[in-house]
């Protein structure tokens, strides 16, 4: 029996910690509980994506106040989940 798996959003704790957010703000943003916003930020429940661009857009809003570069929903939500040397054969 394989043993599921879940994928954490490390970068977006690392963003939404940056930015000096709690989970209970963030949940806010998409219209869900704090408890429903950490079971997704921990991989217990799956995102959908208009939840994925509220929040890369609300972080993008911080970043572009920093002067910072914007980040893609793909560095933010998906790109941890390819391997190295998939993305390799894809170059």
């Amino acid at each position: 029996m394989q043993k599921n798996i879940r994928k954490k959003y490390l970068r977006l704790k690392y963003y939404r910690e940056k930015f000096g957010y709690r989970q209970e703000p963030f949940g806010k943003f998409i219209g869900i509980s704090v408890a429903q916003y950490s079971k997704k930020e921990n991989g217990r429940q799956k995102w959908g994506l208009d939840e994925c661009e509220i929040l890369r857009d609300k972080i993008n809003e911080h970043l572009k106040e920093a002067g910072e570069l914007p980040i893609t929903l793909d560095y933010l939500f998906f790109a941890e989940n390819v391997s190295y040397t998939t993305q390799r054969k894809a170059s």
